[in-house]
């Protein structure tokens, strides 16, 4: 009996024991479950800001990563536009090359035209160099044709003073060459007024005349100048122009034939060259309105024409002779 309520009671001691043993397990485990959950919470805790951490950070780094996309696109873009830029300067710089081969090319083509300019420039030089020498040369031929009737006519006039002198009794001068180089006689030193008779003092002077221009036609090279010497007669305006034409004709006339009268030699040889007209009133040299222009206009005048064919001679001598118009 002793045994079993020892055996109880020892029972009934280890069940006592036992519940607060399991309390204590129990809270114990209670305790690391509600530190575990606690850990948990604040691990979720931890998590979820880490999370949210992550999440902003995520966030941030699309952002960048889409404004690096839209970099990326922009610089794409950028690239493109460069490509074609790039492009567009290669077919410009091409077109460039190929128009400064072109520019060379014209510039080869314009240093040739140039030495060939410079070429040519230099043969004009030599041939207006020529030519001027040769111009000078036709100037003074042209020129010694135009003196050659003054020439003849101041031979005329020497040979007249250096015989009857330069004046007549009354002052009046024998010959004058005018500015046409035309030789004049003045009418009242061979020819009383309105008349075209001869007077006699006027006969010396025509002889001696005569006997000047036999001289001066014996010159073959003047002669060859010479086509023909004309006898004029000229009067004032006093008079009709009919009276006058007469006049004036009458006297060139009788001039020219008292010439070849007084020295039939220079019929007999030269006679062809010579011929009379009359210009009557027509051909003043001094205002009639005057006493002294009058008298200048009553004159006797002789001109000489010059062979054209001379001329034309000369002329195409020249042309024939010069390089580049009709010599070679």
């Amino acid at each position: 009996m002793r045994k079993r309520y020892i055996r109880n009671t020892s029972n009934k001691q280890q069940q006592d024991n036992f519940w607060p043993s399991f309390a204590d397990v129990m809270s114990t485990v209670a305790l690391v479950l509600l530190f575990l959950v606690m850990i948990v919470f604040i691990k979720n805790i931890i998590i979820s800001i880490n999370l949210e951490d992550e999440k902003n950070a995520l966030n941030s780094t699309q952002l960048e990563l889409e404004n690096k996309i839209v970099i990326l696109t922009k610089t794409e873009e950028d690239l493109e536009n460069l490509d074609k830029l790039s492009i567009l300067l290669n077919e410009q710089l091409a077109a460039l090359d190929e128009q400064l081969t072109n520019a060379e090319k014209e510039k080869n083509a314009m240093d040739q035209i140039i030495l060939i300019l410079a070429d040519t420039q230099t043969q004009l030089e030599s041939i207006i160099a020529i030519n001027s020498t040769e111009l000078e040369d036709l100037r003074m031929k042209l020129q010694s044709i135009s003196v050659l009737q003054a020439s003849i006519f101041e031979t005329v006039q020497k040979s007249i003073e250096s015989t009857l002198g330069e004046y007549n009794d009354q002052g009046e001068k024998m010959v004058v060459i005018g500015s046409n180089a035309n030789l004049y006689i003045t009418a009242s030193l061979v020819f009383d007024t309105g008349s075209s008779e001869i007077k006699s003092e006027g006969k010396a002077l025509l002889t001696q005349l005569a006997v000047a221009f036999e001289v001066i036609l014996n010159d073959s090279e003047v002669r060859d100048y010479i086509d023909s010497i004309s006898v004029e007669g000229h009067t004032d305006s006093q008079g009709s122009v009919s009276f006058n034409r007469e006049l004036s004709s009458e006297r060139a006339t009788n001039v020219l034939n008292y010439i070849m009268y007084a020295n039939p030699d220079l019929e007999t040889k030269y006679g062809s060259y010579f011929a009379a007209t009359g210009f009557s009133e027509l051909r003043p040299i001094s205002s009639n309105n005057t006493t002294s222009g009058m008298a200048d206009n009553r004159r006797i005048e002789f001109s000489i024409k010059v062979k054209d064919d001379n001329v034309q001679k000369i002329i195409e001598e020249y042309l024939n002779s010069t390089p580049g118009i009709g010599g070679k």
